[in-house]
């Protein structure tokens, strides 16, 4: 059966096909809806509406208009169950955030004055597209490394600067990993039976504590390497998917990014790409005081994150669970030979930055700021 939405036709049956195993819920748009939309954010559409891939929870729609192509997103008020951080509020307040601070981020529109409208059963905002292409693994070198860790680090100190109220209640990511863990081997009970699967919960509960007193402030939390948008020119112009977005130490977007620019296709570590990443963001690292155990069990910790994320996938393809690459890469992350290769590149960089970095001054996010 197919659907107009404004003008053009889904397959709805096709649609459910492509999106099944990821979609958690599908909202519905209408024309009528939408109209009243433009006209609240003061654009006139050209052309048809489209939809393009959905998010797990959110449901999307673009439209070209007078001022730039224009992203519509929807989520259900009574959100489902999902393992990942973030919520739609705070994705809104974080966009806006950095917005606000001259990050290229995409920046919320106003609907009538508002960053969001309602209605019985949605929340709906929108944002204009940033023109850029998000970057393919297959892209990845030490140039690309360089610049997804100046662009991190870019954002560092605006992402520091965020204030969290009373609402918003710092989250300690180790805590809350262990807890998805354990819904994902509820889930899985077969996880039980498997060596590595216990190490890893039994790693991340033994350094529960180990960055509390680090920097806090807005972590994306997926500064993977296709959220990261360049120009022809390979130069990072955005970043965009803020859905998983949450209030926690900053850290968490650092071994991310290092991990997600210097990980190739065929699953190796490049660390000549992770030398260039950590390059770029090693004046956060020396400022923060981080040491090397912070950075390592931090990335372990997110190793083991993104694979409750993605065991659901592993399972669904009939692939062997030992076999899901974020397993793999924690599984790496406990050779001894590696990890010196590791700790060396970190003391490289940063002992470099902590020669530079001016006294009585600490440098976060590419700032100087007196102490």
């Amino acid at each position: 059966m197919k659907k107009s939405l404004d003008g053009y036709e889904v397959d709805e049956k096709k649609l459910d096909v492509e999106i099944q195993h990821r979609v958690i819920a599908l909202q519905e748009f209408d024309g009528e809806l939408l109209s009243r939309l433009y006209d609240m954010a003061g654009v006139i559409p050209i052309g048809k509406t489209i939809h393009p891939v959905q998010g797990r929870i959110a449901t999307n729609v673009t439209q070209n208009t007078d001022k730039g192509e224009l992203m519509i997103r929807s989520y259900p008020k009574k959100m489902p169950d999902k393992l990942e951080t973030g919520n739609p509020m705070f994705e809104i307040e974080a966009l806006n955030h950095f917005a606000s601070h001259g990050v290229k981020v995409p920046v919320p529109v106003k609907f009538d004055g508002r960053l969001f409208f309602e209605t019985d059963d949605q929340i709906i905002f929108g944002y204009f597209l940033i023109p850029g292409e998000g970057v393919k693994q297959s892209m990845l070198s030490v140039e690309l490394a360089s610049e997804m860790g100046r662009f991190l680090n870019s954002m560092l100190f605006p992402a520091s600067k965020y204030d969290p109220g009373l609402d918003n209640k710092l989250i300690n990511s180790f805590s809350y990993i262990l807890e998805i863990a354990q819904r994902i081997e509820d889930r899985y009970p077969e996880l039980q039976k498997i060596d590595i699967w216990s190490v890893m919960k039994d790693i991340t509960k033994q350094h529960i504590d180990i960055i509390d007193g680090t920097p806090t402030g807005i972590v994306h939390a997926d500064y993977f390497f296709e959220n990261i948008l360049i120009d022809e020119k390979n130069s990072v112009v955005g970043l965009i998917d803020f859905g998983d977005a949450y209030y926690s130490h900053l850290l968490h977007d650092v071994v991310i990014g290092a991990m997600e620019a210097s990980v190739m296709e065929n699953g190796t570590w490049d660390l000549g790409m992770f030398k260039a990443f950590l390059q770029e963001t090693a004046q956060f690292l020396v400022s923060s005081d981080i040491s090397f155990e912070q950075f390592i069990e931090t990335l372990r910790v997110n190793c083991l994150r993104f694979a409750v994320y993605t065991i659901p996938f592993t399972v669904e393809e009939d692939t062997p669970i030992l076999e899901n690459p974020y397993i793999n890469r924690y599984q790496k992350l406990l050779q001894e030979s590696f990890i010196r290769e590791m700790d060396s590149l970190y003391s490289e960089c940063t002992y470099v930055h902590e020669e530079e970095l001016p006294e009585n001054n600490v440098v976060l996010g590419g700032e100087i700021q007196s102490s």
